[in-house]
């Protein structure tokens, strides 16, 4: 079975910025693994990726291609779960999106990384998820 899985933001921005997690950036656009998000997750990402200490690193032009290559790779769930569950509404937003479309959250986050399975989903490390596609 294909895996399925949300990517937390700042494991993608880590992959368009140094090499730890660039396999992951690599596996979306080789279609290697179903990427699940939400427009809520999206609009984080995109946030993220007009700060200006991103903006300093990559071009726009890179930028904008990255975020055609998540929408047209993603499967965009339409309403995620609600949860409450963690102190950071932004991790709940993870947690709602992966409930009952992904396997597992990737993330560098060590509240969600504690919880290690939340309601079947597994929370797990950019490392590990990268052992696992390669």
């Amino acid at each position: 079975m294909r895996i399925s899985a949300v990517i937390d933001c700042n494991v993608l921005v880590s992959g368009l910025l140094g090499p730890s997690t660039r396999p992951i950036v690599e596996a979306i656009m080789n279609n290697e693994f179903r990427l699940i998000t939400s427009d809520d997750l999206f609009s984080e990402l995109k946030l993220v990726l007009a700060r200006s200490h991103i903006t300093s690193r990559l071009s726009k032009s890179n930028r904008g291609t990255f975020l055609s290559l998540i929408k047209k790779r993603a499967v965009f769930v339409e309403s995620p779960a609600v949860v409450k569950a963690c102190r950071d509404p932004d991790d709940d937003a993870l947690l709602g999106c992966a409930l009952g479309h992904a396997q597992m959250i990737v993330t560098f986050d060590p509240d969600l990384l504690s919880m290690k399975i939340f309601k079947n989903v597994e929370i797990i490390t950019p490392h590990e998820f990268i052992k696992r596609i390669q």
